[in-house]
């Protein structure tokens, strides 16, 4: 599965055409390469940190194959650098909005439906802090939501409840 890669360290650069980005590429969490795009349109650096690195330019041909197929468009993979490139373009979109959601998060129960890509917030009115009514509080968004939109609800994140705080039976 493609998700075995991901993207840390993660640092936006301001480029000539556009974004630019330094970053980490891992393979189940453990660093194979350094990426760097200098955002001039050009294509993008790829540093290898393990010597073996043809066996990994391999497997991440195949995880961008496996990538591509889930996606809605065509594409032509015989430009395969430039499919590679959009993978790890898409990683780096993905770090970032994890990293987005996880600040959002702290104030917010954060919540994505299959209509479209956008993430959406519904406000915390208790803190973290206050276990209790946070849990309570989760639970009844969770079933506002899952009212509200059935099976079109795909995501939700920003939850700050434990199994050991005790939950609400029926919150609504």
């Amino acid at each position: 599965m493609y998700r075995q890669y991901s993207v840390s360290e993660f640092k936006e650069i301001r480029g000539h055409d556009g974004r630019g980005y330094e970053a980490t590429l891992c393979l189940n969490g453990k660093p194979v390469a350094h990426i760097f795009d200098d955002g001039r349109g050009g294509d993008i650096e790829c540093d290898w940190v393990m010597h073996d690195y043809k066996m990994y330019e391999q497997d991440l041909a195949d995880a961008t194959r496996q990538w591509f197929d889930t996606q809605e468009e065509d594409y032509d993979l015989s430009l395969s650098w430039c499919c590679v490139e959009m993978f790890i373009g898409h990683l780096c979109d993905e770090f970032v909005a994890r990293k987005w959601i996880r600040k959002k998060g702290l104030t917010h129960i954060m919540y994505q439906t299959e209509t479209d890509d956008q993430w959406y917030g519904v406000r915390r009115f208790h803190k973290v802090s206050n276990k209790a009514n946070c849990a309570a509080e989760e639970i009844e968004v969770i079933n506002m939501l899952t009212k509200k939109y059935g099976n079109k609800l795909t995501r939700v994140a920003g939850l700050r409840s434990r199994p050991d705080i005790p939950h609400v039976s029926d919150a609504s």
